[in-house]
This record gives C-alpha cells, structure tokens and sequence, in this order.
C-alpha cells in the first residue's frame, strides 16, 4: 500500500479512536468505511450535501443519505454507533477538503464549513476532532491570494503615459499586459477608494451593526470582481472602524438589520449562509442560537465570509 493512502486510512482510524467508539474496529473494516466515504464523495457530494454534512457534524447526526450509501457495502444488519456515523460525516469533509484536486473547490467547502460553524458560537467545546477541524480553515483565503487578478507590482510607466500621452495607447489597449496594468491601476484605485469612504465616515450610523451591513452591502455590490483580495480587515483595523466593543443579541441584531431597511434586494441564499438567511427571514436554526451575542467584529466578520461565498458562487 502506498505511504499516503496508509496515512489517509491512520486519520479515519484516529477519528474512530477520538469519537467514543469503545471496541477498535479492523484495519480491513476501516479500510472499508473509507471506501464508502470515497465513493460518496465521488458520487454524490455537491454543495447542497456538503452543507447539510456540516450541519450535521455540528448536530452529532449523520444523513440518511450517507447512512444508505455506507450500509450498502456493509452487512445492513450490523449496527453502527451514531458516534461513528457522525465521524463518517466529519471524515467525509475532511477529505474533500484535504485531499481534493479542484483548489477552487476546496475553497468552497472550507468557507462553507467555516460559515455554518457559527451555529455553534458559545459552544465550541462541543465540536468533535478540534485538532483536524482547524486544518480545513483558510483555504479560501489562501486561494484568493494565489488567484487574485491583476497581480503584479504597480504600473508607473502606464500611470504616466495615462496622464500625458493617452493617445499612445489606442494601439496597444488590446494587448494582455497592458489590459493587466490597468487592472492593477484600478485594483489600487478601489482600494484607496475603501480607505477614503472608511476614513471619511460614509458609513456612519449609530447603530454599529447597521453600519456593518452599509459597508458591506457597498462592498460587495461595487467591488469589480470576486477575486480582488482587499485587505479590508486591515483596513478597518487601522481606521479604527467598528471600534465599539458592545455585545448584543443575534436576534436584536437582526431586527434593527431589517428595520433600517439598507436594500431591497431578497436573493437566494446557499445553504451555509446562515446570517444572510436569517436576515431574509429564514428559519434556519433553533431560536437560542438567536440568543447568542456578537461584538460588531464578530458579527462583521461572519457576514463578511458569506457575502464573499456568494460572490465566488455566482
């Protein structure tokens, strides 16, 4: 057996070990259940199941579409213990996350992780497998700044010509390189064009997490594309942006949101958009998760990862 595919099959056996299961399965048995959940992501895993995988990672549970794929390889009379089907659902995203091929794609399912992990914010103690849990976040990050366009150091000779020749470059805007530094040029302009609006307080307002939805719904609707990585929590830190350090009920939250009426657009939102969903008056969760208080960064910071889902999935 190959070293990688041994040390694949040590993590779901170490998984096994950390979920409770009191008598160790085979080596053959886990080989197994690996299969299953191989095949199921080959098979069957798309955005939707992923996302109702991770809802149920943080339920204890485990679908019962999974259940059905996993017992059609096994004897369907053995019974299996619900702290092993919740370590298949837990094992499953690990792989898809860990060891897929499509980089976009492992970014996808980290921040849709990430996203619905805020179910259980008070909570934390209670998420299984802590140790492998923290190696599936940041992928999106980590893919925006390996593809992020209009790459490349800031365009002087093209910003000079700009200002005092422009008519030079009717024979070469259809080039490549120059299409690129002017999109590092506008890249610098938006950026600088954030900084201005942070600084200035165009998003004044006295509630704090009104303001956080203003500047996020300008954001997102104006920023020229899903894959500018702005460094915008740079900014807000060095312009001391949503500085108020007050805590208040998700459910209070919600309601000022709604009521100050920031847009009248209703999309649909994916699955792991749980604030997003809520705010479009959605059921998504049990009414104590509405309970749960966030800081105006906190709560910056969890709608700030669903908006930039949405805008990499549309």
């Amino acid at each position: 057996m190959e070293q990688n595919a041994i040390e694949e099959n040590n993590v779901l056996g170490q998984l096994l070990m950390q979920s409770g299961l009191i008598v160790p399965y085979s080596e053959d048995y886990i080989l197994l259940l690996d299969k299953g959940c191989r095949t199921f992501i080959d098979e069957k895993l798309d955005l939707d199941i992923f996302a109702d995988l991770a809802l149920n990672y943080t339920k204890n549970s485990c679908p019962n579409q999974l259940k059905s794929h996993i017992q059609g390889l096994i004897d369907e009379y053995e019974e299996v213990p619900p702290c092993v089907w919740n370590t298949l659902v837990f094992y499953i995203m690990y792989v898809a996350i860990n060891d897929g091929e499509d980089e976009k794609e492992k970014a996808i399912y980290s921040c849709m992780l990430q996203n619905i992990l805020v179910l259980c914010k008070g909570h934390w103690e209670k998420l299984k497998f802590p140790s492998y849990l923290i190696k599936l976040y940041d992928f999106v990050d980590v893919y925006l700044q390996d593809n992020e366009v209009a790459s490349g150091n800031f365009p002087k000779d093209l910003l000079k010509i700009m200002f005092n020749d422009i008519n030079s470059l009717k024979t070469t805007l259809n080039t490549e390189e120059v299409q690129n530094k002017l999109k590092v040029i506008g890249k610098y302009a938006w950026k600088n064009r954030l900084e201005e609006l942070i600084k200035n307080g165009d998003f004044q307002d006295q509630n704090p997490y009104v303001k956080t939805m203003k500047f996020l719904h300008y954001l997102f609707k104006n920023r020229p594309d899903a894959f500018i990585h702005d460094g915008v929590f740079e900014l807000i830190r060095e312009s001391k942006f949503l500085k108020s350090k007050k805590k208040e009920t998700l459910g209070r939250i919600l309601e000022t949101i709604k009521d100050a009426e920031i847009s009248n657009e209703k999309p649909e939102w994916s699955q792991s958009s749980v604030i997003l969903r809520l705010l479009s008056g959605e059921h998504v969760t049990e009414d104590i998760f509405l309970q749960e208080k966030f800081s105006p960064r906190e709560f910056f910071v969890c709608v700030y990862y669903e908006l930039l889902l949405e805008s990499i999935l549309n």
